[in-house]
């Protein structure tokens, strides 16, 4: 066992409250970088940017922690990772989809349209209710990983405990528009008849017929007055500390020393930051690769490495530890019966709660 092993076990264990990276990143030219557009708060006003004020600077969200899981869980869909989880695909009459890719993952509405799965996913996640996590990870330990929530079933929520975002501090708001210009005149060439009809002119607007501007729109941020982007990745070792297999100790351990090392093969794994059109980022130049922290429960810090090959080969050796047997790849299969099975359990309890409101 290396040192890193050691130190690796002993967390996983709770001899400390987390891992920290927070890594500095830059657009890969310029300054500009575009957010992700969000629903206003208000109905009928334009989709916006998420942009606050700390401690005297804009900053601006560029990825939150949920759409940051949903880019790192993939990760598990190709070598080296994909051997360290179980790979299930389930099939939709022509459609398929891994469950590594399903936005709830092990709760989401179509693993419950699985007939002869959905009693084994609900009784893991009643296990997980009195402490096993043990069920879940057999076929879903991602959803440890990175989050869950059987809001349409038992109730159990799991948090994440890989949490990552992307921020830029120090940002000025940017504005565009545009103009549409139509290939010709659709009514001098004799394409289309002379019209003052409202509804018919903006119908051929949209359906590209007409000359059309855009308007003012969000148009990016800008980095000002030493303005910086940063990613933080966090590996919640006090929520790995809580994981359990039951009575059973050993198996325990053996499950949050696993689950741990999923979350830094992830954590670590180079990953493409092209995140959106306008907002590709990689590392700056010149400067020195961003260090892992350790946070102790009492608020001590110290640098630490965590080589990608190195976790790597930690997450292989927990998981032979856990699962002796490796995984066989599965196929389920959602149907009809299933996903109306579950829709009618979901209006008997729309029924019983309200005659027990009357």
């Amino acid at each position: 066992m290396t040192e890193l092993d050691e130190s690796l076990n002993g967390w996983a264990e709770g001899k400390a409250a987390a891992l920290v990276l927070e890594q500095p990143l830059r657009p890969v030219v310029g300054t500009l970088v575009f957010p992700p557009t969000f629903a206003p708060a208000k109905k009928g006003d334009p989709s916006d940017y998420i942009i606050d004020e700390v401690d005297g600077q804009r900053v601006a969200t560029l990825d939150t922690p949920g759409a940051e899981a949903n880019r790192l869980e993939p990760l598990f869909l190709k070598p080296p990772l994909a051997e360290l989880v179980p790979q299930i695909t389930i099939r939709a009459g022509n459609t398929q989809r891994n469950l590594l890719e399903l936005g709830h993952r092990a709760a989401d509405a179509l693993v419950r349209s699985v007939p002869d799965k959905a009693k084994i996913v609900q009784e893991a996640f009643e296990q997980v209710l009195v402490g096993d996590y043990g069920a879940l990870a057999a076929f879903a330990p991602t959803s440890l990983v990175f989050g869950a929530w059987d809001s349409r079933g038992t109730g159990a929520k799991l948090p994440r405990l890989l949490e990552a975002r992307i921020d830029a501090y120090g940002i000025e708001k940017r504005h565009r528009a545009a103009q549409y210009f139509s290939a010709i005149d659709y009514v001098e060439t004799g394409l289309l008849e002379q019209s003052k009809d409202k509804k018919q002119l903006e119908q051929r607007s949209q359906a590209g017929f007409r000359d059309s501007p855009s308007g003012r729109q969000p148009g990016g941020v800008e980095l000002v007055d030493g303005g910086r982007i940063v990613r933080t990745l966090t590996v919640h070792l006090a929520g790995i500390q809580r994981l359990g297999c039951g009575t059973d100790s050993e198996r325990g351990s053996q499950l949050r020393q696993y689950i741990l090392g999923l979350a830094l093969a992830a954590a670590t794994a180079p990953m493409s930051l092209f995140l959106r059109q306008g907002c590709s980022l990689v590392p700056p130049k010149d400067k020195p690769r961003a260090k892992w922290r350790v946070v102790g429960f009492d608020g001590w810090e110290e640098e630490i490495d965590l080589p990608h090959d190195a976790v790597l080969a930690y997450a292989r050796a927990a998981r032979d530890r856990l699962f002796p047997e490796g995984f066989k790849a599965q196929t389920w299969t959602a149907t009809k019966e299933g996903a109306q099975a579950e829709v009618k359990k979901r209006a008997k309890g729309d029924d019983e709660a309200a005659a027990a409101s009357q």
